[in-house]
């Protein structure tokens, strides 16, 4: 999503869309009750329908107007923003599907223009409208479920309580399953172990941060002297009470970079200077 355009327009134009059917809905039927020979006719139309679409658009035009609010604008700027806006596109077509096969009549959608296929007469088109409308609604739901992926991922990484802790575990997890290098790995169950640690969850955490000291280890064999890798497992030793460890690795991090002191080191140990 562009930077330059603010999130309220995208959302404007995904209620405007949403709002076509039930417009639509409406003018007919309104074009339908004016044409009626007799009184008895109007009586027969659809009025259900017309009630639900004229409630739809009722809806449509309250969220329009939240979506300029303060708290709407707090809302929608936030990462949580962006899965509204591709949860109102995914909902559009879907919503078409799913009065299609109710009632029979499919608008495509990208023609340009309104145009309605019935089933009974038209059963290709129709059913080609449905196929249509149905995988842009997939592409947009498939969208939204890896920005929720991604969103819960990254709130693993920042987790600094029970509370937060107890939140990130689904992401956490799925950073763990979608790992594909060592490095990845490490991260993730170093990431899910500091987690458990938080919640008191010991057996989960012990296991996390094993599997951690494992594949950083292992990083470090080939890259002995690793930034990132020393300071990633420093603070894995130290959650697992392994206290020396992780003051050797800290040490080792001051040594090699001109950088130590991690907040969770209270003292430091001497090492002998870093290899150049």
């Amino acid at each position: 999503m562009p930077d330059t355009i603010p999130p309220q327009i995208w959302l404007l134009i995904s209620l405007a869309a949403l709002a076509i059917v039930p417009a639509c809905q409406v003018a007919r039927e309104v074009r339908r009750r004016n044409v009626s020979p007799t009184p008895e006719d109007r009586l027969r139309r659809n009025s259900a329908q017309l009630a639900r679409s004229l409630g739809v658009l009722a809806l449509l035009a309250t969220l329009a107007a939240f979506i300029w609010t303060p708290t709407a604008d707090h809302l929608f700027r936030s990462p949580r923003g962006l899965m509204i806006t591709l949860a109102l596109f995914a909902a559009y077509p879907l919503y078409t599907v799913w009065q299609g096969l109710t009632y029979g009549r499919m608008e495509p959608l990208g023609q340009g223009r309104v145009r309605e296929y019935s089933s009974a007469r038209q059963p290709k088109r129709f059913w080609t409208s449905i196929v249509w409308n149905g995988a842009l609604g997939s592409l947009f739901l498939s969208l939204l479920v890896v920005e929720v992926r991604l969103h819960l991922k990254g709130d693993c990484l920042r987790v600094d309580d029970e509370i937060t802790a107890e939140a990130a575990l689904p992401g956490c997890n799925a950073l763990v399953a979608d790992a594909t290098t060592l490095a990845d790995r490490a991260e993730a169950h170093a990431a899910r172990g500091h987690a458990h640690h938080l919640l008191g969850h010991r057996r989960q955490a012990a296991a996390d941060h094993a599997a951690a000291i494992t594949d950083l280890t292992a990083l470090l064999r080939d890259f002995p002297d690793d930034e990132w890798t020393l300071r990633q497992r420093g603070q894995v030793y130290w959650e697992m009470g392994q206290h020396d460890l992780a003051r050797d690795d800290d040490d080792r991090v001051a040594l090699c970079h001109g950088r130590g002191g991690a907040p969770w080191i209270t003292d430091r140990h001497l090492q002998p200077p870093c290899p150049t």
